[in-house]
């Protein structure tokens, strides 16, 4: 498949296509949900987010914290949230979930990896999106004094989850991710190499002319369009309220480094790493996919993968399907948020 292409052209958003083949997979004993099963959102006045930046060396990383307001009824059962967004998203693709989520005895950091966002901090030379996010989530815990914290995570961050889940099995309490956990596994790692480097070199040129910058409607339409149809207008401005930076009156640009599109890790973990890795998760996971959703892998191996993670974890593991596009969480989440929200809390 044209994967070496996407990766030299991947300065653009077309490296989506990735995440839209045209054979759909489904995978087998997953639980499936009704368009029926709703949760209640708080209200506002229930609820508060701060914005936090957390200093590293190089920059911050930046995030919200979302708490009720109500801490008296808290429950200290309950551990912290970290939130973690998928590839050239931000923070805000948890803020039309979070409401659904809150509870008194809930708090959730939700962060913007590096490169991402109002992170400020992204390493110069190389990026390598699973090492920075483990990295980033490690600062996250040690800033907040977090021993032991729970883990919800979409597409690149439901990885980022996994891998962190499994390196580190006593510090995660729960781990939930939404629509892949697996690192996506490519057949060429040489190949992927050879093309990474080039791309390096080829952004630290383009690097040099500048970002392009454009009017809101522009950036929006190519938000929209970027993600193929898999995400409303609505969850769209969610994004770009962090996606974006203002430079003039009434010109955007994106937020996000270049650098995020190397594909990194993301690129060079192979199949069987991830089978070992599965062995080492001790934590309970619920593994939530969007029905179709996107596809990673074949029917055999991801098959071969939940197998693993079941046989390893018996019925500390679940897995459900929730109907929508691979940005579910926010389209529907009155539909993803109920099952998060009773694993995580139970």
């Amino acid at each position: 498949m044209g994967v070496l292409n996407i990766c030299k052209k991947s300065l653009s958003l077309n490296r989506f296509v990735l995440n839209n083949p045209p054979v759909l997979v489904f995978i087998k004993g997953g639980l499936k949900h009704d368009t029926k099963r709703i949760s209640t959102r708080a209200k506002f006045e229930d609820y508060t987010f701060n914005e936090v930046g957390i200093p590293v060396p190089g920059g911050i990383l930046a995030g919200k914290l979302w708490e009720h307001r109500n801490k008296a009824l808290a429950s200290t059962n309950v551990p912290p949230i970290v939130c973690l967004h998928g590839w050239l998203d931000n923070a805000g693709t948890f803020d039309l979930m979070i409401p659904y989520l809150m509870m008194p005895s809930t708090k959730y950091f939700c962060l913007d990896f590096p490169g991402h966002g109002m992170t400020s901090y992204c390493p110069e030379w190389w990026y390598d999106a699973h090492l920075e996010g483990i990295l980033a989530t490690r600062r996250v815990a040690k800033h907040f004094g977090w021993e032991k914290f729970s883990i919800l995570g979409h597409s690149l961050g439901g990885i980022v989850g996994f891998l962190y889940s499994a390196y580190f099995p006593d510090e995660v309490h729960k781990l939930v991710t939404l629509e892949n956990m697996r690192p996506i596994p490519v057949h060429n790692n040489i190949e992927m190499m050879r093309a990474s480097i080039d791309l390096l070199f080829d952004i630290e040129e383009r690097m040099k002319a500048g970002k392009k910058s454009y009017g809101y409607d522009d950036i929006l339409k190519k938000v929209y369009n970027g993600r193929q149809g898999t995400i409303s207008k609505e969850g769209c401005i969610a994004l770009l309220k962090r996606g974006a930076s203002k430079v003039d009156q009434n010109e955007y640009q994106f937020s996000y480094s270049l650098r995020t599109h190397i594909p990194g890790q993301e690129g060079r973990t192979p199949r069987e790493m991830s089978l070992k890795l599965a062995n080492e998760v001790s934590s309970p996971v619920c593994y939530i996919k969007a029905d179709p959703g996107n596809v990673y892998d074949t029917k055999e191996e991801t098959e071969k993968f939940m197998s693993i993670l079941k046989k390893n974890l018996g019925d500390k593991f679940e897995h459900h399907k929730v109907p929508g596009t691979h940005h579910f969480h926010l389209n529907d989440p009155q539909l993803v948020a109920p099952i998060a929200l009773k694993f995580l809390t139970s």
